[in-house]
């Protein structure tokens, strides 16, 4: 079980955000922010505490399934990368394992499931190590999530094998991202008994990652908590001044502000690695933390989350000499299709204009 030392290393993070000084927050924002939490699984960094203002948020019962499952999900990706090494293949951890790392010492964060890339021409190898390891294979980069391999592993455990990640963002944007060296090996670097990207690849990833989540998914509370973390454990290992400026070489900045400004603000992100550009946009940014689970949506707009891709773009992943690109053909003309597709798609620019989205209209594969 939890020590009262985790717990209340655990709790001091979500008091900030609920408690803080300078926090706007108000009852009814308690909350619908409570229930976010425990909609995506971040009452487990509660468990075991005493702090009755977090009471809502506690499931005692479960503590020792997530400290269990923490531990298998652990061996499992060290278990993997022991094979790999013996075979030849390269691949990298994406969160899980590597951000687990950058919490405080007694932190509990538990994962739901292990995210790798693979780049080049490895994934047959890849497939044919995971067969004889009894790791099943249920839905994979054409028929699934696009460009991943779903696994899982006899004892349970969920693996998402990414061949193609950056997938959201627009054909000139993944070109740059090329160019750099991003969907390669060119950022990798070993870890104690993993590899995972290299701290300033990671962060651009975890920040993609909450982008990608705002227009697709909802974002949570734990990715901001993550990139908080993250930046606090490596920012002195990040070149500031090279990111800042390839975040607005990849028209991210809009986004990248408002996320950082919330994270200095409300969990304790330090101060002295984001330079602040313009507004922070928290109003807009806390609107777009939506609870997964539909019961939980308590405004309309919520309930358009996860819809807009099937209605006004088409994605396809392609091979190409056994390497994997995603395409976006854009169709706008949907809109025509019914009035709810018309209040999806005007709801979805303005959401765009809010945050300079650039949406793909090339019909590029890359």
């Amino acid at each position: 079980m939890l020590t009262r030392k985790e717990a209340e290393n655990c709790c001091a993070a979500l008091r900030r955000i609920v408690y803080h000084d300078e926090s706007p927050l108000s009852v009814s924002d308690w909350d619908r922010m409570r229930g976010i939490m425990v909609a995506h699984g971040v009452a487990s960094m509660a468990d075991c505490a005493d702090d009755p203002a977090l009471l809502p948020m506690q499931d005692r019962k479960k503590a020792l399934a997530y400290i269990s499952y923490s531990f298998a999900l652990c061996e499992t990706v060290y278990r993997l990368f022991r094979e790999m090494e013996k075979r030849g293949i390269k691949s990298a951890v994406l969160k899980g394992e590597a951000v687990n790392e950058c919490y405080p010492p007694n932190v509990m964060r538990v994962s739901g499931d292990i995210d790798l890339y693979l780049p080049g021409k490895q994934r047959e190898a890849f497939g044919q190590m995971m067969q004889e390891l009894g790791f099943r294979l249920q839905k994979d980069v054409f028929t699934g999530q696009l460009g991943v391999d779903d696994y899982y592993s006899p004892e349970g455990i969920h693996l998402e094998v990414h061949s193609v990640y950056f997938q959201r963002l627009s054909a000139w944007q993944r070109k740059l991202l090329k160019e750099r060296g991003f969907f390669s090996s060119a950022f990798f670097q070993r870890v104690g008994g993993y590899v995972t990207l290299k701290p300033e690849a990671h962060l651009l990833y975890m920040v993609y990652h909450a982008d990608k989540h705002i227009i697709s998914h909802g974002l949570t509370l734990r990715m901001l908590m993550d990139l908080t973390q993250f930046v606090n454990r490596y920012a002195d290992e990040i070149d500031k001044t090279a990111f800042q400026t390839f975040i607005r070489q990849l028209k991210l900045t809009r986004i990248t502000n408002a996320i950082f400004c919330y994270c200095e603000k409300y969990l304790g992100m330090r101060r002295d690695f984001w330079r602040r550009t313009g507004p922070g946009m928290e109003f807009f940014l806390r609107l777009m933390m939506t609870p997964a689970k539909e019961e939980l949506r308590s405004h309309n707009w919520e309930r358009l989350f996860r819809r807009p891709y099937p209605y006004f773009y088409e994605e396809s992943c392609e091979e190409s000499d056994q390497e994997y690109q995603i395409r976006h053909s854009y169709k706008p003309r949907n809109l025509l299709k019914s009035k709810y597709h018309l209040s999806v798609f005007v709801f979805w620019w303005c959401i765009r204009l809010v945050w300079g989205f650039d949406v793909d209209r090339s019909n590029e594969a890359v």
